[in-house]
């Protein structure tokens, strides 16, 4: 393995400590970029780290260490999540590799209403949706959609925004939760039929040549009513309170004709979406065996005991052997 000189690129917020033998807790606000740099120094990569404040910053740093790629971490830019397509258009201008997805990739999955009219119209299982845009009151199409619906932002990831609430069975609770969004996320909101079911994550790998890995599933422990299985902010980043549930990422079993009709459907979505180098589809899994594909993540969280390296891990790629991957995919694309 050749020894790379590496930018990674995070938010200033998020600054890994240089010593790659930081213990860190897999909650931590930062362990993903921690981890991260940790695992790349533990390879035997020279590694810098940059949180860039302005554009330029990332320009003087490649003067000062001109690296052969930039991993890059950024999933928003000047609190913007739709900025981090701008990053990644700028390593392109500046002809620098980068790990994950392209700005035309991020773009498109960014915006969960423009990825889901894309799926849609290559006959990709997605849930019936309407956007209420900022400041706009619901749309006339509201009523095409039979209750209950699930409300979130149309633009941020990570499950902001995103409670029990988020489920509405009238429009009295659906104008309120519209306008949480509107107000506190301060994004359009994208209203999607709710599905009743399983939740699932399916992670793909590759530019040309794509691996699924397997199926991985939210295993909500104590909570049993439909409400309660979703992936809400508190369940994602709430350590004690998924202790207290026993709330878990455990192997999905499925069928294999099933595991196949995910695989091929995300793999279509991968491609329609020019997503390349790594992303995570988020499914809901009907008690009938009929799937949708709720959202297409690209750069997802790539923590050692996220979902996306444990399914890595599932089928025998080690955490060292995933972002050695992930690197070679870069630069296989300059």
């Amino acid at each position: 393995m050749k020894r790379l000189k590496i930018l990674l690129l995070c938010h200033h917020k998020l600054i890994p400590s240089k010593d790659p033998n930081t213990n860190f807790s897999a909650f931590d606000e930062h362990a993903t970029e921690q981890g991260v740099y940790n695992e790349l120094c533990k390879m035997g990569h020279e590694v810098e780290v940059l949180g860039p404040k302005k554009i330029d910053d990332i320009s003087e740093s490649l003067e000062n260490f001109p690296a052969d790629l930039c991993f890059n971490l950024m999933e928003e830019f000047d609190g913007d999540p739709l900025m981090d397509s701008h990053i990644v258009s700028y390593l392109e201008m500046l002809k620098v590799a980068y790990t994950g997805n392209g700005p035309k990739g991020l773009l498109l999955a960014r915006d969960k209403s423009t990825s889901k009219k894309i799926l849609e119209f290559d006959g990709i299982p997605i849930p019936a949706h309407f956007v209420v845009s900022l400041g706009e009151e619901l749309p006339e199409e509201y009523s095409e959609i039979n209750f209950p619906m699930f409300v979130k932002s149309r633009t941020e990831e990570a499950s902001l925004g995103i409670s029990q609430a988020s489920i509405v069975r009238n429009k009295k609770s659906l104008q309120e939760r519209v306008k949480f969004i509107h107000e506190k996320v301060q994004s359009d909101a994208i209203v999607d039929e709710f599905i009743d079911g399983r939740e699932l994550y399916l992670g793909i790998l590759g530019n040309e040549n794509l691996s699924c890995f397997p199926i991985y599933e939210m295993d909500f422990g104590l909570l049993e009513k439909p409400h309660q299985k979703i992936a809400t902010e508190k369940i994602k980043w709430n350590e004690e309170y998924r202790k207290r549930n026993r709330i878990d990422i455990i192997p999905a079993k499925l069928s294999k004709k099933l595991q196949d009709e995910m695989n091929e459907a995300c793999k279509k979505a991968y491609r329609k979406l020019e997503l390349k180098s790594y992303a995570r589809f988020d499914l809901r899994l009907k008690s009938n065996g009929d799937f949708r594909i709720i959202e297409a993540n690209p750069n997802p969280n790539i923590a050692e005991d996220d979902e996306f390296a444990i399914a890595a891990k599932a089928m025998g790629i080690q955490y060292s052997e995933l972002l050695q991957s992930i690197c070679d995919l870069a630069l296989e694309e300059q």
